[in-house]
């Protein structure tokens, strides 16, 4: 749902009068939508395209059924049809079932998480289902399945589930699979200390699974012990330490936490933290970070390689050599200040390259701003209006620090974090229920774009039904036909108008110009308020005085056909004209028969 729309209210006011009036006749009429129920179902033997082929041996083995499982899920993700889809997961959480009732941990996970995002059941269902796989998985040994309970324990949002209780099964399964040699098990086993998942807090503990990783070459062990004694939490800070584990995850195996360790050695060898200074070699390990797949940070950092960040720091104000200094010393206000001034060209020379490695060093030592900034490169990849090209769709990292920064109560990343979670992006699966409990958290902190994004989330039923009618009738029967829907909706969901009104209206006595064109909408049509004419102009006027030019455009509507006001061309003419300045496109077809 985006926040453009345009409708013909005149039409459609008169339209839902009608057909309020005239009820099931006039939906009956205009025909009853197809659903899936009033088709007949058709099989074939042989699979067609967008079918997964199951041509192999015939399954005997738990191994065998996941195979054909993982099968039907890629063939899932290929089709566009939306029926060869369901039909292809549903045979892919047949199939899993099938595995994991062999005994298979690996489909068992995957169980788990489909049933994690199953949306055809009820929050909690899907949330108890999940995890009672994840937990028969871990208990097999299963690290994804140990990682996933872990991550899951550490949100609020899954206290309900039963995570809370058996936490200590965590960590039992963690330290068995540590004490047979598994050093994942053994940096999960940190995480848990760490966290107190299943035992007290014991940060002494945690660094000790973590060196035992590490030193076994786990490199995401390597890579926390390098960065715990690079910002001193847990430990004593030490550079010359935190460079020794950088460098060991720097030069081995997993692709994705070895490019942080890279960029981070790089950075050492930049700032000459921990080892003598030596920009080549920095350039070098950047150069290496870049080869990568996830090379993210990598190509801004590499702007050194050009020679384009030489003589910025010659070209400081004062201001920005004092927050230099600081920052130089571990000042986390004046790492911000500094990436700020870098990102503006306040100061010094405009240099994103230099910005992101300042806000990075600050989102390391827990600033919620640099952490929320870092999750805005990550996921949208610019700020204001300078894009940074090849940065990459990192959702999973932008989810990353968005949670950091709006645990710590910032507003920003909260949104951001809602807006991940609100649709399907790279590596985080849509989840609108999590993008309602941040919009929420951030709308209730006085944000309007929360509030606007939250209302349109609490009205998603019916403007989806809106969207469906549209696709089989003319634009201007959606809403009417949609109104009639909405005497047939559950309790809930006439709720769920009213509550959306309530945040469109907040929002609008902030002067969210759009929230108050949606208000003025829902007025004229009675949406989760009393229907009312008059007040649907008063928002109109609001927003078109600010400048808003669809509102401009609807307010010369109300005007031409004396809706909610006395008629008067005049003002419709007035008002049509303000939008056309501002180049609204259907304001020519409206203005001719006034002129004419």
């Amino acid at each position: 749902m985006g926040r453009n729309r345009s409708v013909k209210w005149f039409v459609l006011v008169g339209l839902c009068v009608l057909l309020c009036s005239t009820g099931v006749l006039a939906y009956e009429r205009m025909g009853r939508m197809k659903s899936p129920e009033d088709e007949q179902e058709t099989t074939s033997e042989n699979p067609t395209e967008g079918e997964a082929s199951t041509d192999m041996k015939t399954p005997v083995t738990g191994e065998d059924f996941f195979q054909l499982g993982e099968k039907c899920e890629e063939t899932a993700k290929e089709t566009d049809d939306t029926n060869k889809t369901k039909e292809n997961l549903n045979n892919a959480v047949k199939y899993y079932h099938q595995a994991a009732e062999l005994g298979y941990a690996p489909a068992m996970c995957s169980l788990g998480l489909y049933y994690l995002y199953d949306y055809d059941l009820s929050k909690r269902e899907r949330d108890l289902n999940a995890i009672k796989w994840f937990f028969k998985a871990a208990k097999l040994g299963n690290i994804r399945a140990l990682e996933i309970l872990i991550s899951l324990r550490k949100s609020d949002y899954y206290f309900d589930c039963g995570l809370k209780k058996n936490e200590a099964k965590i960590f039992q399964y963690c330290r068995k699979a540590a004490e047979q040699g598994n050093t994942d098990a053994m940096c999960l086993l940190g995480d848990c200390c760490l966290a107190g998942i299943g035992v007290e807090k014991n940060n002494a503990e945690a660094i000790q699974w973590y060196r035992k990783a590490a030193e076994l070459g786990n490199v995401e062990a390597q890579f926390n012990l390098g960065t715990f004694y690079e910002i001193g939490i847990h430990v004593e800070e030490d550079m010359a330490e935190a460079v020794k584990w950088y460098r060991k995850a720097a030069e081995q195996g997993d692709e994705y936490t070895q490019v942080e360790a890279q960029i981070a050695l790089g950075d050492c060898y930049y700032d000459g933290d921990g080892v003598e200074e030596n920009r080549a070699e920095a350039i070098r390990w950047w150069r290496k970070a870049k080869e990568q797949k996830f090379h993210d940070l990598a190509p801004f950092y590499l702007d050194e390689c050009d020679g384009k960040n030489e003589d910025v720091e010659a070209n400081l104000s004062e201001k920005a050599r004092e927050y230099l200094q600081a920052a130089k010393q571990g000042d986390v206000e004046a790492q911000v200040a500094l990436a700020e001034c870098y990102e503006k060209g306040d100061g010094t020379e405009k240099n994103i390259s230099k910005a992101i490695r300042w806000y990075r060093k600050a989102a390391m030592r827990g600033n919620a701003k640099a952490q929320c900034c870092l999750g805005a490169y990550y996921f949208v990849s610019w700020i204001g209006e300078d894009r940074i090209d090849g940065f990459g769709d990192s959702t999973s990292k932008a989810a990353k620090w968005y949670h950091k920064a709006a645990k710590q109560g910032n507003v920003p990343a909260m949104v951001g974090l809602a807006e991940i979670y609100g649709d399907n992006h790279c590596g985080i699966k849509k989840d609108l229920t999590e993008a309602v409990k941040w919009y929420r958290k951030a709308a209730e902190k006085g944000n309007a774009d929360a509030m606007y994004l939250l209302a349109e989330l609490c009205e998603r039923e019916f403007t989806e039904h809106c969207d469906e009618v549209g696709a089989n009738y003319p634009q201007w029967y959606c809403i009417p036909v949609a109104i009639f829907y909405l005497y047939r909706l559950e309790e809930k969901h006439r709720e769920d108008l009213i509550e959306a009104a309530q945040w469109y209206r907040k929002a609008a006595e902030l002067g969210d110009t759009q929230a108050m064109c949606r208000l003025a909408e829902f007025y004229a049509f009675g949406l989760g308020v009393k229907m009312d004419l008059t007040e649907a102009a008063r928002w109109l006027r609001k927003a078109a005085e600010l400048g808003d030019a669809e509102a401009q455009f609807l307010l010369g509507e109300f005007y031409a056909k004396g809706l909610g006001v006395e008629k008067d061309l005049t003002e419709a003419v007035k008002w049509y004209q303000k939008s056309t300045d501002h180049e609204h496109t259907d304001t020519e077809e409206a203005l001719e028969p006034l002129e004419n």
